[in-house]
C-alpha cells in the first residue's frame, strides 16, 4: 500500500500548483481593485468597500482578525 505522501506526490506532479496559485492572486486581487474603484459607492458609504472586501477574503478562507464596530 503506497503512503499517504506518496499518493500526493503523484496527484500534485499532474499540475503545475504555483500556477494556479498565482492564478488565484490575480484573481483576487483584480476582484480587490474592482471593489475599490466602484463609484457607485458615495464617500460616505465607503466602509461597504472596506466590508466587501472583508467577504470576499472570508469566500478565500482568507480570515482577518477583524473588530466589528
Amino acid at each position: 500500500m503506497e503512503d499517504f505522501r506518496k499518493i500526493i506526490e503523484k496527484e500534485t506532479e499532474k499540475y503545475d500548483l504555483a500556477d494556479l496559485a498565482e492564478k488565484k492572486c490575480f484573481i483576487t486581487l483584480m476582484q480587490i481593485k474592482k471593489i475599490l474603484q466602484d463609484e457607485s459607492l458615495s464617500d460616505a458609504a465607503c466602509y461597504a468597500k472596506i466590508e466587501k472586501i472583508i467577504t470576499l477574503f472570508d469566500s478565500l478562507g482568507l480570515f482577518t482578525d477583524r473588530h466589528d464596530c
